[in-house]
């Protein structure tokens, strides 16, 4: 492809840009990607992991300023030992069973050095209750031993050992994949939780925002969109623990699999 200087609005995803930035070293022309400073640039971090992982196969990429990449002409070159990161945002499905059924998971490869960002999404965990310990390349979180109804619709008794909402507004802009995951677990915490900085994932997959807030109250979740629709307020409710047992509810992922993956937590529990 030709290269040359290109401008490119972020605002969507930021793998159109990790796209550009990859293929740039082989264009007929050296490649200055400029993004638009008119519109926010989302995921930041995952242009920072593909800077990074070009590098070490031997392409620097320049920042001329913050959001202005020149990309060098050069092949690339192939290190002798590359050490792959496991997908932290499917981990964190792992780790929210062990918050909400009050059992212990852990997770190879993902770890306080991890260059995701979803890899902090345990300190979310720990926030809300759960016990949590990272070391370099593992995680592994306990969840609090939960107080289950009985399949008769038996009351919840209001305990300090329950998963709890964490007060006021968190933004998960650096983790926006992640936010169906806490909005699972969030469900089944003692209080209210805010979810915020999230607008992108409206033109994903599915229109996640909207798909989410439609499910969760499927299953008897009360949940709104914030009023500037950059994300969504959960209301938890201990007592739709073990509500699969008494009740059968259909769930449309609406072909997203990190939707279905969400609402299989909310199975579990």
């Amino acid at each position: 492809w030709n290269g040359g200087r290109i401008n490119l609005a972020a605002d969507v995803s930021s793998q159109f840009v990790s796209s550009i930035i990859i293929s740039a070293p082989y264009a007929k022309n050296q490649v200055t990607l400029n993004l638009e400073s008119k519109a926010q640039v989302v995921s930041k971090q995952y242009i920072d992991i593909t800077l990074k992982v070009m590098k070490l196969f031997g392409v620097e990429v320049i920042k001329k300023a913050p959001n202005t990449f020149v990309i060098p002409q050069k092949p690339y070159t192939n290190p002798s030992i590359v050490q792959v990161e496991g997908d932290a945002t499917n981990a964190s499905y792992h780790l929210a069973l062990a918050a909400v059924t009050g059992g212990t998971v852990t997770v190879n490869n993902i770890g306080s050095e991890s260059m995701q960002t979803d890899a902090n999404f345990c300190s979310i965990l720990q926030k809300m209750g759960c016990a949590m310990k990272q070391t370099r390349t593992t995680t592994t979180i306990t969840g609090p031993k939960p107080i289950v109804p009985d399949p008769s619709g038996g009351s919840v008794v209001d305990s300090k050992n329950q998963l709890r909402a964490i007060p006021g507004k968190i933004d998960m802009g650096s983790m926006t994949d992640a936010f169906m995951t806490l909005a699972a677990v969030a469900s089944l915490a003692v209080g209210t939780t805010t979810i915020t900085n999230i607008k992108n994932q409206k033109y994903k997959d599915c229109d996640r925002i909207s798909v989410m807030l439609s499910q969760l109250r499927n299953v008897g979740v009360s949940c709104e969109m914030l009023e500037d629709s950059s994300g969504i307020k959960i209301h938890g409710n201990p007592k739709l623990r073990n509500r699969a047992a008494r009740k059968t509810t259909f769930i449309n992922p609406h072909d997203d699999s990190r939707i279905a993956m969400s609402f299989s937590i909310l199975g579990s529990a």
